[in-house]
């Protein structure tokens, strides 16, 4: 899928659409959101706004007392009346965003504009212009390769409800373009010096690797371990002045770069750059480390893998599975069950753990679970039957009675709700009259789709598991094995769903 960005200069008309009109206005501490219809919606994305500004500033430290005025954004009720007012304002017809930034010479009146959408696309796309328009309010035209590189670094990062903050998250959406550009005798990456002082019209004619690169540069900048790396990129940002042109600015992040060894500098960008791994690239490794009983490596790929995405149930499970191999039965059921908090798959992850608790002994565990395995899929009764036959020998033998046909399943469980948020008492709502200009104003209208792939990554082993959930024999009873269970360690993206289903 290809993405654009167009830098148009326009001339606002005095025309009937910018007649006066009557705005709601929620006030907090850096943001003016004007809305027409959710008052309560509103209030928290100034929130949300407030949050993403102090998570940036932690990285930029710019000094917020120089800012004349709370910046704007706008939420409009529809996609209709978004689009009606961005044709309106730009000579832009089509937005490929639910936001654009509108940048005026007077930056007062520059805008944040968009409509909502109760999806994750909107809280990605706040983010991502919610920092465009940050980095502007305070270097008004920057070198693109900064500004779109930690727009794209930051991209993932979202609000905490529980932490009234903004959490970063790790986005990898570029990297495989990026190895891709990588992936040759002769890498065909931009020129460095050529990167530092594209063009809008330049950047449209390379997008992919424009994005990839200029993310790749500033990801290895900020975490690499050396620190004259580090310095590289805060030298960059430190050298930009709030009034230059473009040029101007571009010039001046560069005189950062001047004194690397640029020799040095390629290798080291390229070893960093292909030793990183995707989220499916990591359980991909997991998987494939687990089924080779390489344990220690494959819990340290899937460990990594949730601190990328911690809401995905599938290194969990897997885990479970390491921890059981290893006799780790307290662990092995912590992560099975954090493998269903996570929508995992209920009839699995139930089978694993009444596995799990038979082999621990704990007899009406193993039981209770094996039962709600097969009450949610019945292809699990004839196993757990066994495992169940099982358990009767050994407590015939052990002079054990227990009431099994009583003991009944787990209870289905619901998602739970997220708690609602609270606003801040500081943030403020007032109605406001709101007057467009009249006479033609110059603006400069960003427009840029965001990085989406057109297709999910895949974990594609070029085998299946063959492995099996073993059962620990209880006291001096030789209880027959379970019959192989390929399904329970087999789960592979589907590639036309993107979800982690059962390999059958």
């Amino acid at each position: 899928m290809k993405r654009f960005l167009f830098i148009l200069s326009v001339t606002l008309l005095s025309t009937a659409a910018f007649a006066q009109f009557s705005d709601k206005v929620v006030e907090s501490k850096y943001y003016q959101v004007y809305f027409q219809e959710n008052e309560k919606e509103a209030a928290l994305i100034a929130q949300k706004l407030d949050a993403y500004f102090d998570f940036y500033n932690n990285y930029f430290h710019f000094d917020t007392s120089e800012m004349k005025s709370r910046l704007k954004v706008k939420i409009l009720g529809s996609k209709e009346a978004y689009l009606d007012y961005v044709s309106t304002a730009t000579a832009i017809s089509e937005p490929v965003s639910t936001f654009l930034f509108i940048q005026y010479r007077d930056a007062s009146k520059s805008e944040l504009i968009g409509y909502r959408k109760d999806n994750t696309e909107f809280e990605d796309t706040l983010s991502h212009y919610s920092f465009i328009q940050f980095f502007r309010n305070f270097i008004t035209n920057p070198p693109l390769w900064l500004e779109k590189g930690f727009a794209v670094y930051f991209g993932k990062s979202f609000y905490s409800t529980s932490k009234n903050a903004i959490v970063y998250k790790e986005n990898l959406t570029w990297l495989n373009t990026l190895k891709s550009f990588l992936d040759t005798e002769n890498p065909s990456l931009i020129d460095l010096n050529t990167l530092f002082s594209m063009s809008n019209e330049d950047v449209v004619k390379n997008s992919d690797l424009f994005y990839a690169q200029s993310w790749g540069l500033v990801k290895f900048l900020i975490e690499n371990q050396q620190a004259v790396y580090n310095r590289v990129i805060w030298d960059s940002i430190n050298k930009l002045k709030p009034a230059a042109s473009k040029e101007e600015n571009e010039q001046n992040a560069k005189q950062a770069f001047a004194w690397l060894d640029a020799t040095r500098f390629s290798k080291d960008f390229y070893e960093y750059i292909t030793a990183l791994k995707t989220f499916p690239q990591l359980v991909d490794s997991g998987i494939s480390l687990y089924e080779k009983e390489e344990y220690s490596d494959a819990k340290i790929a899937l460990i990594k893998a949730i601190a990328m995405e911690d809401k995905n149930y599938i290194p969990y499970y897997y885990l479970g599975l390491i921890h059981y191999n290893t006799e780790d039965y307290a662990m092995a059921d912590f992560y099975y069950n954090s493998a269903i908090q996570m929508n995992g798959d209920k009839a699995i992850c139930y089978y694993a753990l009444g596995v799990n608790a038979f082999a621990e002994q704990n007899y009406e565990k193993s039981i209770k679970c094996l039962k709600t395995a097969v009450a949610y899929s019945a292809e699990y009764k004839e196993r757990s039957d066994k495992i169940i036959d099982n358990i009767r020998t050994i407590l015939r033998l052990q002079n054990r009675t227990m009431d099994i046909d009583a003991i009944q399943p787990y209870p289905e469980t619901t998602a739970v709700e997220e708690e609602e948020v609270a606003i801040r008492p500081d943030i403020t709502v007032t109605t406001v009259e709101t007057q467009k200009e009249e006479t033609p104003v110059e603006t400069t209208a960003t427009a840029e789709e965001l990085p989406v792939k057109t297709a999910p990554e895949t974990v594609t082993p070029e085998k299946e598991s063959s492995s099996e959930i073993r059962e620990t024999p209880a006291d001096t009873v030789n209880a027959p094995a379970a019959p192989a269970d390929e399904e329970v360690s087999r789960l592979r993206l589907n590639k036309d769903t993107g979800e982690y289903m059962s390999a059958n």
